[in-house]
């Protein structure tokens, strides 16, 4: 989960407490969001990216990355094609879709969750390529 020991990538991108950032991300390596963003992210579902929203994050929007680790705040469509991992202070809105996940407790789910399947994982990259395209 989120704590001191959490590696950071040296291809990460830090979104700091106090940033808003309205507009659609896509990204390779680490994203860690600290601040606000309105707007969906993006990783390749086959890469090792992860995506991490910090105690004082908040996201809006969909979120399709192959790592995902929440201790603030999100609400939107979840798709993860690895792991998602929801520390204490987590608080989740909507559906998640998951190949693995890690609840702490005190975390809050709102939604319903569906474990992936390889075909569920095709699916979500071509879903996302189509929404690009339009």
């Amino acid at each position: 989960m989120i704590n001191r020991k959490t590696k950071v990538n040296k291809g990460a991108t830090l979104l700091a407490e106090g940033t808003e950032f309205v507009g659609n991300i896509a990204f390779e390596s680490q994203l860690i969001v600290n601040g606000r963003i309105e707007g969906n992210i993006d990783a390749d579902p086959q890469g090792q990216a992860m995506l991490v929203v910090g105690k004082r994050g908040y996201i809006l929007g969909r979120v399709s990355v192959p790592n995902v680790v929440v201790d603030g705040y999100v609400e939107g469509e979840v798709h993860a094609a690895s792991k998602v991992e929801l520390a204490e202070n987590a608080h989740l809105v909507g559906e998640i879709h998951y190949r693995s996940i890690e609840v702490q407790l005190g975390a809050k789910l709102e939604g319903r969750l569906t474990r992936m399947t390889n075909a569920d994982e095709r699916n979500v990259r071509r879903i996302r390529d189509q929404k690009e395209i339009s």
